[in-house]
């Protein structure tokens, strides 16, 4: 099958016309005058440059998009719908709930993607009767002659650092995938082809991994659901924390900081909001996808803690310590970052010193392009 020439029915685009389309569905998207949503079905966009993309919403079911660079594009709830996206660079982008069903991933690079809620399922019929045809639900099709869907599927992709909280990959062929470092929460992962597959150091809560068969060592480092010992320790936890607001709001006449070292503080999700905690201690601490939103956190320790994930909204982190954390894909962005005030004169600033912040909602931001 050759692959260099573009299928008989592939929508061919000139450069301008390509910069037309981006231009009015960037003004969609932003929801100005003048924008018109992109319909770029099938189109044949072999290697095109797309980095930094506004392309929230487009329609590129079964476009060829081999080789493109989608690098830090913006891609919320568009379609990809057995496209043809092997080999290309989709390093950083941003695509929530986006549709992947049945796209050709083979070679693409997605390290320190955001694929919350995005549907990578197998979900497209490849038949090479008369031509590749794309069978839709309604059993309809749609003509792809020249185009490549027996890897309709995402083995062999690295997904190292991504984040796929609650995405759809039941059934989907992911021999040989990396998800090393990946926030995978609630991940549907059922039915998944998974031979060969790594998963070291990722965040798989939510997820029965019994029922995966996969070996032990392909799970080395990965952070699982609370065990009976963290659960166990739940009660202990919330009286250390009633004790250090009472300690708060004596001025330290009564109660004591609270200390929780190494513990596993997703058992007390939803009791760590609106607390008043200064000179908190989790050091060590596992707190991945916790929420601590519009706490009072005034020089809390969180040195080498596990808080990918973790929800640090309207909190106060004045004068606190991130060295050596691991914040992947937190959130940061109305959190008071300000230096501490200390009581003998002078400041303590913030310390993020060796820790990981890809993703880092507040560091990394979405760039905003005009498409030319």
């Amino acid at each position: 099958m050759n692959r260099s020439r573009p299928a008989k029915h592939r929508l061919l685009l000139t450069p301008a016309a390509l910069a037309a389309s981006l231009q009015k569905h960037q003004r969609y998207v932003r929801r100005q005058p003048g924008g018109m949503r992109a319909f770029l079905r099938f189109a044949d966009l072999p290697g095109e440059v797309l980095t930094a993309r506004i392309l929230d919403e487009i329609d590129l079911t079964g476009a060829n998009l081999r080789r493109a660079n989608l690098r830090q594009a913006s891609a919320a709830d568009a379609s990809f719908f057995a496209a043809d996206l092997s080999g290309a660079d989709l390093t950083l982008i941003r695509a929530p709930r986006a549709d992947f069903r049945g796209a050709v991933l083979s070679g693409a690079r997605l390290n320190s993607a955001v694929l919350d809620g995005a549907d990578m399922r197998r979900a497209v019929l490849a038949s090479a009767h008369g031509g590749f045809q794309l069978i839709r639900a309604n059993g309809t099709a749609a003509s792809l002659n020249g185009t490549d869907l027996s890897e309709a599927e995402a083995g062999k992709v690295d997904f190292s650092n991504c984040s796929l909280k609650g995405a759809r990959l039941r059934g989907a062929n992911l021999r040989g995938a990396v998800f090393a470092d990946a926030v995978m929460t609630g991940a549907d992962l059922a039915g998944a082809q998974l031979v060969g597959a790594t998963f070291r150091g990722a965040v798989l809560t939510g997820i029965d991994v019994t029922k995966l068969g996969l070996p032990p060592e392909s799970l080395a480092g990965c952070l699982l659901d609370p065990g009976p010992e963290a659960i166990n320790a739940r009660e202990e936890m919330l009286g250390m924390l009633d004790l250090a607001e009472r300690w708060a709001t004596t001025n330290g006449r009564e109660g004591r900081p609270a200390n929780l070292d190494g513990r596993d503080l997703r058992v007390l999700d939803g009791h760590l909001n609106g607390r008043t905690l200064p000179a908190l201690s989790a050091r060590g601490a596992i707190a991945a996808g916790v929420s601590f939103q519009g706490s009072q956190l005034q020089g809390a320790v969180f040195e080498s803690a596990d808080l990918r994930d973790a929800n640090f909204t309207d909190t106060d982190l004045r004068g606190a310590s991130f060295r050596a954390a691991r914040l992947a894909y937190a959130d940061l962005d109305t959190a008071n970052l300000s230096p501490l005030t200390l009581a003998g004169g002078g400041t303590k600033p913030v310390d993020f010193g060796e820790a990981e912040l890809t993703n880092v909602r507040r560091f990394q931001r979405p760039p905003v392009l005009t498409a030319a």
